[in-house]
């Protein structure tokens, strides 16, 4: 049984609860930030190793070369050879695979198979410290047969992404399945006469600092020290010392995380629980987006006493107690719910205030919104311009939004015609648009658009009129997009009006005849009025399915040309994956759609309702 006691006063149970709460909360943040700390700190260090060796060899190689060349400078000043060089260079690479932490060394030349197209190269290798590898070509008949299709296509395209660099160290992790992890690191050696590429895979020799689990639990622990030492001196329990204890934990969690990211950085020096803690009172407080998520568990972790004091905690616990089969059913919903919905949700908002260049992160505050909202130095007639973007949102939304409503119910009030015969037909005829996935019908109408090939331009030249390139200017392509979402548009509206007009009683048409009603006064007297409570959520909702339709836009226009025909949902989406992965303004430009959304559901929430208020 719960304990009954007032919600001002707190009791042996509440207590436990809440530092069970505040405990479960810190602790997984904490164990996971330190978890993250050690993969990060293990990962930078092997890679820092890798680049080390790899850079301890190129001068050697570099040399082994030079001297080849010198050495076979009368037989081979047309081509470079390296011949000379090839029995060093292949010791050189041999001592380096005798290593237990490398397990391949090659030594590439990339040449460029003619000025005209830079771009196709001629891969050979030079020398490998693998004797199942000979020198050569490894694309062509001249292939080794020691070297597999695969293996040859790997090289090459490394080579590739190793010249792309230019002077940088090309490094990048490499898993397969059932094979330990490796790091593939390669650089480029320029040359007079040639190209080269020296090449190393190995094997993690760093590795990962220990997590102090125990520690973690005994400052968890502590959390319960000010709440026992409380009703030893003043025999009962409160929730001003629960408060305090949760405080004193989070603190410690907080100064753990600090110093455990310090340490795990210059590990493997070694140190024990004093040491963690005090480079942590050194670090401070736990930085970057680690820090900003310590600061909100934390605050959560306060909220848990508060709200036991209120009496929450303890009719929130009553309820479950009195509900638990109600609250069994509801939980996976709630968990699925959780994972996939308000999670994404808050990360995407937290995203927004970051920014992201070459897989890192850095808290900007505001300054992805002011840079969207000011317009980013644009000016407002450019594509790029957020109100620019708005503008075309906003009249791609109310545009198809009233083509899909009066269309919809003109073929609705059609097929409503008693005198109409075959309505059936015409039904499942005009459902049909609907029923095909939207991203086939829009690849559909961009071929029609085809200014070639299309249907459109060839009705139009039967006509006798002049071939349209429908997406080289701006109201041709919007037009060409309004079209497309048209078709896809309106069967919905067909049907929420056919379902709407069922509704409506005979009689009062029946009556209305009587008294001499024309069809257009029934029509604006007495259908339209019934008709609004059911036509105003389809027109919320199609409104909203409109504002986001990403796959007309992106499918049918492209954004053409030069980007003014994108709405705000595909612009967010070039920001993210086409333009340079600016992750956290796409979130930042998803945050100001959330809220116009918001803002126009909570407007027209209120239109309806004062609808459904007249109807009754």
């Amino acid at each position: 049984m719960l304990s009954r006691a007032r919600p001002h006063r707190a009791s042996l149970r509440g207590v436990v609860y809440a530092w069970l709460l505040g405990a479960a909360l810190l602790g997984v943040l904490t164990l996971g930030g330190m978890v993250r700390q050690r993969n990060l700190a293990f990962k930078a260090s092997n890679e820092r190793l890798a680049r080390d060796r790899l850079e301890s060899m190129v001068g050697p190689v570099r040399e082994s070369i030079m001297q080849g060349q010198q050495g076979q400078a009368a037989a081979s000043a047309s081509t470079g050879s390296v011949r000379g060089a090839t029995p060093r260079l292949r010791e050189l690479l041999r001592a380096e695979v005798a290593r237990r932490d490398v397990s391949q060394a090659v030594l590439l030349r990339s040449d460029a198979v003619g000025s005209s197209l830079p771009f196709l190269r001629d891969v050979r290798v030079v020398a490998s410290g693998d004797s199942s590898l000979p020198p050569g070509p490894i694309r062509g008949k001249g292939r080794a047969a020691s070297l597999s299709p695969a293996r040859a296509k790997e090289l090459y395209d490394w080579s590739g992404r190793v010249m792309e660099l230019r002077s940088r160290t090309d490094l990048r992790w490499i898993a397969r399945p059932g094979a330990p992890e490796r790091i593939e690191v390669g650089r480029r050696i320029s040359l007079s006469r040639g190209e080269f590429i020296l090449g190393l895979r190995l094997l993690p020799v760093a590795r990962p600092v220990a997590v102090p689990v125990w520690l973690l639990l005994l400052l968890l622990l502590g959390g319960l020290a000010l709440p026992l030492g409380s009703r030893l001196v003043t025999g009962a329990w409160r929730w001003l010392a629960s408060a305090a204890g949760m405080a004193l934990m989070a603190g410690a969690c907080g100064v753990l995380l600090a110093g455990y990211g310090s340490w795990a950085a210059r590990a493997p020096a070694t140190t024990g629980a004093l040491g963690l803690l005090s480079a942590g009172l050194r670090a401070g407080v736990p930085s970057g987006g680690l820090g900003y998520l310590w600061a909100l568990c934390s605050l959560v972790a306060l909220a848990i006493p508060l709200l036991g004091w209120r009496g929450t905690g303890h009719r929130a616990a009553r309820g479950l107690v009195e509900h638990r089969v109600a609250a069994a059913y509801v939980l996976p919903a709630g968990l699925g719910m959780l994972v996939l919905v308000l999670v994404p949700f808050v990360v995407g908002i937290g995203l927004g205030f970051f920014n992201h260049c070459e897989g890192h992160f850095e808290y900007v505050g505001l300054a992805n919104f002011t840079d969207i909202l000011s317009g980013g130095g644009t000016s407002i007639s450019d594509p790029l311009n957020f109100w620019f973007t708005l503008g075309v949102t906003l009249l791609w939304t109310s545009l198809n939004v009233l083509l899909h409503l009066s269309i919809g119910l003109a073929l609705a009030l059609l097929l409503k015609d008693p005198l109409l015969r075959g309505k059936g037909v015409y039904r499942v005829l005009l459902i049909l648009p609907w029923a095909v996935p939207n991203y086939i019908t829009a690849l559909m109408w961009k071929g029609m658009f085809h200014q070639q090939f299309g249907a459109v331009n060839q009705l139009l030249g039967l006509l006798g009129m002049e071939k349209v390139s429908w997406f080289s200017h701006f109201w041709t392509s919007f037009t060409a997009n309004v079209v497309t979402n048209t078709w896809l548009g309106f069967p919905f509206m067909m049907v929420v009006t056919l379902g709407a007009l069922q509704s409506i009683p005979k009689d009062l048409y029946e009556a209305a005849e009587v008294d001499g009603a024309s069809r257009w006064y029934q029509l604006t007297r007495i259908t339209l009025p019934l008709l609004k409570p059911a036509l105003l959520p389809a027109v919320i909702l199609g409104s909203i399915w409109t504002f986001n339709m990403f796959n007309v836009i992106y499918l049918v226009s492209s954004g053409e040309p030069a980007g003014s025909t994108d709405i705000l949902i595909t612009e967010a989406y070039r920001w993210a994956f086409i333009r340079h992965e600016r992750y956290g303004l796409a979130a930042a430009y998803a945050t100001l759609i959330f809220l116009i959304l918001l803002g126009y559901s909570l407007l027209t929430n209120r239109v309806a309702k004062g609808a459904e208020e007249t109807f009754k």
